[in-house]
């Protein structure tokens, strides 16, 4: 499969000929609703190219089978369009086009709530000579919608983070539409004209889709609890209202999460013979377990057969005990509910999904199953040349899938739970992309949507940046730190030879994110009390970041010497120099080993609190407040001292973000090849053996793949 894009900068425009955004009259503000589009078209073997935008989540099919999925997130008001060369899977004359759209109309950290839209138009014909052959409009299009029905739409959210989780109810012609249009069936509902979005191009890489079969593993008896079950619950399922859209408890049709935990999961019997390769047969209260044999992010795709009514769940995980596969083990809902009249179905789920291991469990019905997939959902990144080294190797071969899972669209923070493009992680994932060669215009994308969001953004004061987009946030709760760290980033994209345009569109943004940190200036010069959720590192350093942090300062004071140096302004440079000689002298006080976290305000004065981090060491270095010539004594013990597996007294340890990021950056500065590459090993090894990805934190909680892991490309030769 080939793409074509026209769009190589910011000057160049992004328009259709003949298209106009539409969507079904009097479903605009209608939750989880899923459209289908369909069209004909007729081939001669002319170059073929489909255009198309649409809100929130898109998938094309092409003679009835999967061609496409997307689009790239962009911000409020703005949709990427994506341009799909269809020459080389349409066939000889007549050629069916189905585009499924899902428009959530919740808010999320993943997508935004906003209206449902399509719109698209198909060319034909080399450039030059082209011309629109079909396109949406509301009365002149060719085309045709329905409300696709098979899907459930009153169901739960998937987490507090995603929109609605999917379950379906389906018969073998279900899926029919994609083939044979909506004729008629189903009377088409009318279609309105909706008022233009911004257009964008995509910028980033288009995605590819792998299919990768699950291995079985074993088999077991399901017994259905013979007393009430206790439902899944969490602040997603339980908090539904004006802060966080979705379906009440009272409102959803089912719940898969109350199914699964009707059943008790007896112990499982390895597959064997036969039957390990061939289709399974799984009668009423069976499950069978699979394994990818690594963490991936894609769309599950099981092919089976029942012969008379059967109802199955599907659930995964990212790691699992001998006999449990916990499917909420990231505040999420990891199910998919299947109900199925008799017939065979290829099914597959519309949402991407990130599990090594997955469990099938028929709860009524008898069911055969063919195959098991995964079709892969990931960005075209590949590194050249692994390391010699067989543990450094498989430590690469998970930084870069985890790299390729985090890259489809935005910059993410993980593909699992959250899907958000998150400051802070960015930064890392940044460098990763150059080490990979990774275009540029991917993280160009990643800063132009930062740039578009709205100031003041919702809830937010003048001048604050959301700490993750594209996402709608109801709460007005963001991240101080973050913004600086996006400073940085842009220092570095400058560095890497980034588009001078947005670097130049973004200096009235800092200029008033610096305004906004002007105000909690206090008399000596430093940043205290800032509000909003302070993050320093996924450790106690999170809880010491009151009232005068200093690894924030020593930040800050890099992001004005950064911002001093994009926009040549010199006052910005020496309120860098100020705030670094003041955090210095306080941070460390006489005769003091290490430094200390923070200053509390007693009264009228600052005093130095007895709390020390790990990472707050590493900050001025990191930072470049100050250098290993310059403190060579610390910098020694940090050396000598500190690190994975170590415990210095009176200092707090460290985390992987981003405090081990932060010591393995210094350490490869400084030429220390051989230690650096010891404690990579020793850190990103067993998650490399475990899930084949790199983790948020240095043990197996929350996110098992996150985006800014993929930084380990950058540590090893």
């Amino acid at each position: 499969m080939t793409q074509t894009s026209a769009f190589t900068n910011a000057s160049e425009p992004v328009a259709f000929s003949h298209a106009r955004p539409v969507w079904v009259r009097g479903l605009h503000e209608r939750m989880n609703t899923t459209v289908g589009f369909h069209t004909t078209i007729h081939s001669e073997g002319a170059p073929t190219l489909l255009r198309l935008v649409a809100a929130n989540t898109y998938r094309i099919w092409i003679n009835g089978a999967f061609f496409a999925y997307g689009p790239a997130r962009a911000g409020h008001g703005y949709l990427r369009m994506d341009e799909w060369d269809l020459s080389p899977v349409l066939q000889p004359g007549v050629n069916h086009i189905a585009i499924e759209v899902v428009a959530y109309r919740v808010n999320s950290f993943a997508v935004l709530n906003a209206p449902g839209c399509l719109q698209a138009e198909i060319i034909s014909g080399s450039a030059g000579s082209s011309t629109a052959i079909a396109w949406t409009c509301a009365r002149t299009g060719h085309f045709s919608p329905g409300v696709i029905v098979g899907r459930i739409r009153r169901m739960k959210r998937y987490s507090y983070q995603r929109p609605i989780s999917e379950a379906y109810r389906l018969s073998p012609a279900s899926d029919a539409w994609r083939t044979e249009g909506w004729g008629q069936r189903e009377y088409p509902p009318f279609l309105d004209n909706i008022d233009q979005p911004g257009l964008l191009p995509r910028r980033m890489p288009y995605p590819e889709f792998p299919l990768r079969p699950l291995s079985q593993v074993n088999t077991g008896e399901i017994t259905p609890a013979p007393e009430p079950v206790t439902p899944y619950t969490n602040r997603f399922t339980q908090d539904i209202g004006l802060n966080l859209l979705g379906f009440t408890n009272d409102e959803i049709e089912i719940d898969p999460a109350l199914d699964w935990n009707r059943c008790r999961f007896g112990v499982s019997a390895p597959i064997a013979g036969p039957s390990s390769k061939g289709p399974l047969q799984l009668a009423s209260n069976r499950y069978a377990d699979y394994d990818l044999g690594a963490n991936r992010t894609g769309f599950l795709r099981v092919t089976v057969t029942c012969t008379k009514p059967c109802h199955f769940l599907a659930g995964w995980a990212e790691v699992r005990t001998p006999e449990v596969i916990d499917v909420y083990q990231q505040e999420t809902i990891n199910l998919v509910s299947w109900e199925l009249s008799p017939g065979a179905y290829t099914l597959e789920t519309f949402e991407a999904y990130t599990f090594r291991h997955l469990r099938l469990a028929v709860l009524t019905g008898d069911l055969e199953i063919t195959s098991v997939e995964q079709r892969g959902y990931e960005s075209p990144a590949r590194l050249e040349a692994f390391s010699s080294d067989p543990a450094l190797a498989s430590i690469q071969r998970a930084a870069l899938s985890t790299f390729r899972q985090n890259t489809v669209d935005i910059f993410m923070d993980c593909p699992s739970r959250e899907r958000a493009g998150w400051l802070g992680d960015s930064f890392f994932i940044g460098r990763a992309a150059a080490r990979l060669g990774h275009p540029l215009a991917a993280e160009t994308a990643f800063l132009e949507n930062y740039l578009l969001a709205a100031n003041p953004f919702f809830g937010l004061p003048p001048g604050m940046f959301p700490m993750c987009y594209p996402s709608d946030h109801y709460q007005p709760v963001f991240i101080p730190q973050w913004t600086l760290w996006l400073v940085l980033q842009l220092g570095e994209y400058q560095q890497r030879g980034g588009e001078s345009w947005l670097i130049k569109a973004f200096e009235p943004r800092i200029r008033d994110l610096f305004a906004w940190f002007e105000s909690y200036r206090n008399e000596v010069g430093l940043l205290e009390k800032l509000p909003g959720w302070n993050f320093v590192e996924w450790s106690m350093a999170n809880n010491l970041t009151h009232d005068v942090n200093f690894p924030t300062q020593f930040l800050y004071a890099a992001a004005l010497r950064t911002a001093g140096k994009l926009y040549g302004d010199e006052t910005l440079n020496s309120r860098a120099r100020e705030v670094t000689s003041t955090a210095l002298a306080l941070s460390r006080p006489t005769g003091q080993p290490y430094f200390r976290d923070r200053a509390l305000r007693q009264g009228s004065a600052l005093e130095v609190a007895a709390d020390c981090t790990e990472i707050c060491q590493y900050s001025p270095f990191f930072f470049n407040a100050i250098s290993r010539q310059q403190e060579p004594e610390l910098w020694e013990k940090l050396v000598r001292d500190f690190g994975p597996g170590k415990k210095v007294d009176g200092v707090h340890p460290a985390n992987l973000l981003f405090g081990w990021v932060m010591r393995f950056d210094l350490l490869k500065r400084a030429g220390l090849h051989d230690q650096l590459q010891r404690e990579v090993k020793s850190i990103f090894g067993p998650m490399a053996a475990s899930t084949g990805t790199l983790w948020e934190h240095d043990h197996a909680v929350a996110s098992l793949c996150h985006g800014f892991g993929s930084y380990s490309l950058c540590l090893i030769d």
